[in-house]
């Protein structure tokens, strides 16, 4: 049942008031008040659902009355009444927060109920909409504070991992060399297993690592004048033997007497091994892989790997460089990665003041395209392209 206060130096019309919102269809319980001392009195002691605030008072206006309340929390539904009918006083009231305005010359049963329920429902809807505000940012903040411990745990893990991951693949190194006695075939081919697959778990660390620098800001680029032409080169004879291996033709197309670009030579080595890794998963035996680059013009480099693989969906294609996002493949964990290698790059890319994309078709094949800032006589600060 709401709670209504009806504030009013007359007490006829106080009486009008509840006379015309209490029936046997919609009953409320009242309380009133006199002045407007006495109504923000009665609205921090009382805390009624709605009040009917009277504009002319003995001590103040209803406008008075607003005011003082506008800065302090109270939860009630104000509605203006005044005999004084003013377009300024409804603009200013409802300014002030008032849910309406109702002038009493023209007051009925059926527009006073109709006020009073308008204005009740109305609060109901602000209520609720706090109470949503407030469990939003209470889930927020726990959000974040589930995503720093992630960070620290991912931090630390690799961190853990990252030690005695390296006695190992030196210890199997050892082995292999012969240091700790002879091994036979048998045994070379099940220590050369331990190797690989220890060089993938180094591989998944080291992009954790990678996550956690980026994102703390604490991973920062070496620059230095590099040709895009070695690079891409190296890039290329290093993945020959495991395209060979797969049936798949590697190839790279490098337009002639490319500007050198300003970049951290280690980690642009590392975004296109991540691009030709990728390719190379996707890419069915008997298919091709091209290494592209090209000058965009005088401030931009472009690199691309271009594959004729089974190409991305439409649908999740805008995804692809989202952490932990993986286009399923159907081959094992390690096989298939943690989904970090194209986020990575993405915030790499961006290091360096350049643009990655992608352009994709199933069945076709993808593009993955990435700029860098070419070196030039009198550099100009300029966006990169799109």
């Amino acid at each position: 049942m709401p709670l209504i206060l009806v504030v009013d130096d007359c007490p006829d019309d106080r009486d009008i008031c509840r006379f015309m919102l209490d029936d046997a269809e919609s009953s409320h319980r009242f309380v009133t008040a006199e002045s407007g001392e006495e109504a923000i009195e009665a609205i921090a002691r009382e805390r009624p659902d709605c009040v009917l605030l009277d504009h002319s008072l003995p001590d103040m206006t209803g406008l008075d009355v607003l005011k003082r309340l506008k800065d302090h929390p109270h939860g009630a539904a104000l509605i203006m009444l005044t005999g004084n009918s003013s377009t300024e006083v409804a603009i200013e009231a409802l300014r002030l927060g008032a849910a309406d305005y109702v002038d009493k010359a023209r007051l009925s049963r059926d527009a006073l109920r109709r006020s009073v329920r308008n204005a009740l429902e109305k609060r109901a809807l602000v209520f609720e909409r706090s109470k949503a505000r407030r469990k939003l940012e209470r889930t927020v903040e726990e959000l974040k504070r589930r995503n720093q411990e992630i960070r620290s745990f991912y931090h630390t893990l690799s961190h853990e991992l990252k030690t005695p991951l390296t006695a190992i693949q030196e210890f199997v190194a050892l082995v292999l060399d012969g240091v700790a006695g002879p091994i036979n075939d048998e045994q070379r081919e099940y220590l050369d297993i331990a190797r690989q697959n220890c060089g993938r778990v180094a591989l998944h660390v080291n992009d954790i690592l990678d996550i956690t620098r980026l994102e703390t800001g604490k991973l920062s680029l070496e620059l230095g004048d590099v040709r895009v032409e070695d690079l891409l080169e190296e890039a290329v004879r290093a993945m020959e033997s495991i395209a060979a291996e797969r049936d798949i033709t590697l190839r790279s197309r490098i337009e002639e007497g490319l500007p050198a670009v300003r970049a951290d030579e280690a980690r642009v080595a590392q975004i296109v091994g991540n691009l030709l890794g990728n390719a190379l998963k996707f890419t069915e035996p008997g298919g091709w892989i091209e290494l592209r680059a090209r000058r965009v013009d005088d401030a931009w480099v472009e690199v691309a790997v271009r594959d004729a693989g089974k190409g991305i969906a439409p649908e999740v294609k805008d995804r692809v460089f989202d952490r932990l996002f993986q286009v399923g493949n159907g081959d094992s964990v390690l096989e298939s990665g943690l989904g970090l290698g194209l986020n990575i790059c993405r915030d790499l890319v961006e290091l360096h003041g350049g643009r990655i994309d992608v352009d994709s078709e199933v069945g076709r094949g993808s593009t993955f395209r990435f700029t860098l800032p070419a070196i030039a006589p009198d550099p100009e600060v300029v966006s990169p392209p799109t």
